[in-house]
């Protein structure tokens, strides 16, 4: 029995002792390791910073965290030069100070800078005289050097690039597709919206865009009926985008009947005229924007360029059936502001005389709590709610009033309830805020947002209407509930945290505190041994 007991007492030591053992004492700061912080040289091109420099602290294979800090006297937030090269010293503090089973002191390294003067860019090709001097001999220039040619010729300023001629761009983008394989002479792919008469022929080219692209791309042209006084309107596109080129073009734009060689005219873009001529057959002229694009006949008079286009017809495409049709610009600002309505918005639209609505107004609409009122300047309103929106096929392009009001509301509905048999969600009470209830906009294709309106979900917003002598606005648009405004007490800013751990700092406590229990409780159990071997001798 009592050679059990003692049995029992060493099994017990040794496995506290071997706790203790493999645990290991803890580590104290005479013990804590200095990572090792890169890089510990770095060169900077003039005008870079200290504070550019990345910098890494490790230990063997482990990355060690924390925070990097130039020395108090280094003026790391200042520019370059070629003078400031020279060491410098930074400061890594490790957060937390124990990471990877050890305990990590603050490292101070010295860091080896060397500034180099910057590269300026190749001044020979960065005029459009130089472009001009260069591709009078681009024969005779190698591959690489036609590419740069091309390069600088892309990256010139808008001033600069105006300044190219016609056969400078032809005869670069001539030699640009002979050595990398481009089409050099583009076919312009007329597409004529809704346009009976005068249609532009066949045989429109273009020039340059694998020079100003980079590429072979596709050009496409939409002829449009023509607005104001303009004899011609049309729209151009290269890879379906309307985005303006890194580098103008020069486009061949086959003449209708209408126009004739021997009368003057000028060429108008969406930013304003822009240089062309008119010969037999061809409208000629070098653009890096595209988009419309009209033309005018000069008169004795004067130029006469009407831009009255309430009801210029333009191609659409369509967000929700991807098809393109014919629309009047004053339907655009409308389709857009029922895209972005929000829920329990409610639109008006004064639509004048017009007898024709696009199907893609309702498709925004459908299924929304979003309200729309038509309102004709003879015959009857129609209100139609986003919900009740019939089915719409993908081919529809139009509807007009007679059919609207045969499937929907007749009348003037916009100061009804928002939803049939819904009540409004509890909105807590919040101050008011001073904002339009409404947003309105003009007869122009010209959209603003409806402002954000604070009045409780229980009633609709009123509608101030314009003054007597204002026009009656062509869209008006009531929020009818939203959330409450939010406080315009800023949050202070929260301390950012160390990321890829988190510090424990009663790690060592705790470590040290069961050490000293273990040595405790094995100092007991040897001391009850002693005691009862002692015991067992004085029997």
């Amino acid at each position: 029995m009592i050679r059990g007991r003692r049995i029992g007492y060493r099994w017990l030591a040794a496995v506290l002792a071997l706790l203790f053992v493999c645990a290991g004492p803890p580590a104290f700061a005479e013990d804590a390791v200095e990572p090792a912080v890169s890089p510990t040289e770095k060169t900077l091109e003039e005008g870079n910073k200290l504070a550019d420099i990345a910098f890494t602290a490790r230990d063997g294979n482990d990355t060690v965290r924390g925070r990097f800090a130039w020395a108090p006297e280094v003026p790391y937030d200042q520019s370059l030069t070629q003078a400031d090269s020279g060491s410098y010293t930074v400061i890594f503090t490790p957060e937390p100070a124990e990471q990877n089973g050890k305990v990590y002191s603050e490292a101070r390294q010295a860091v080896a800078v060397t500034v180099m003067p910057k590269e300026s860019p190749d001044p020979a090709y960065d005029t459009a005289s130089a472009i001009t001097d260069a591709v009078r001999g681009i024969a005779d220039r190698s591959d690489d050097e036609v590419r740069r040619i091309a390069e600088a010729m892309r990256a010139l300023s808008g001033r600069e690039q105006d300044r190219l001629s016609r056969s400078t761009l032809e005869k670069l983008d001539a030699e640009y597709c002979k050595r990398f394989g481009y089409i050099h002479e583009t076919t312009v792919d007329v597409h004529d919206d809704g346009v009976s008469s005068n249609r532009i022929p066949r045989g429109s080219h273009a020039y340059g865009v694998a020079a100003a692209t980079g590429g072979n791309r596709t050009v496409k042209l939409y002829q449009q009926k023509p607005s104001g006084s303009s004899v011609l309107q049309f729209e151009l596109e290269v890879d379906g985008s309307s985005a303006s080129l890194p580098a103008p073009i020069v486009i061949y734009v086959a003449l209708p009947g209408n126009i004739s060689g021997s009368r003057d005219y000028y060429l108008k873009s969406t930013d304003g005229e822009i240089s062309a001529s008119v010969s037999r057959d061809y409208l000629a002229f070098t653009t890096s924007t595209l988009g419309r694009f009209r033309l005018y006949r000069e008169r004795s008079s004067g130029r006469d360029d009407d831009d009255d286009d309430d009801d210029d017809r333009y191609r659409y495409r369509s967000r929700n059936t991807g098809r393109d049709y014919v629309v009047t610009s004053f339907w655009e600002p409308v389709i857009d502001a029922a895209h972005d309505a929000k829920e329990g918005d409610r639109l008006r639209v004064n639509i004048g005389a017009r007898t024709e609505i696009p199907a893609d107004l309702l498709r925004e609409l459908k299924g929304r709590r979003v309200m729309l009122v038509l309102s004709p300047s003879r015959g009857d309103s129609v209100t139609i709610r986003g919900e009740e929106v019939v089915s719409i096929p993908v081919s529809r392009d139009y509807y007009t009033m007679n059919n609207l009001l045969s499937l929907y509301e007749r009348g003037d509905r916009f100061d009804d309830p928002p939803a049939s048999g819904e009540a409004a969600p509890a909105v807590p009470a919040a101050p008011p805020v001073a904002r339009p209830p409404a947003a309105y906009v003009p007869a122009a294709p010209v959209y603003a947002p409806p402002a954000a309106s604070s009045a409780p979900a229980e009633s609709a917003v009123s509608v101030s209407e314009p003054p007597e002598e204002e026009p009656l606005p062509d869209v008006e648009i009531a929020a009818e509930e939203d959330d409450p405004p939010a406080s315009s007490e800023e949050e202070p800013a929260k301390p950012q945290e160390l990321t890829g751990g988190e510090e424990n700092p009663f790690g060592l406590a705790l470590f040290a505190a069961a050490a000293v229990a273990a040595a405790a409780l094995l100092s007991c159990v040897l001391t009850l041994a002693i005691w009862g071997a002692r015991r067992r001798r004085g029997r």
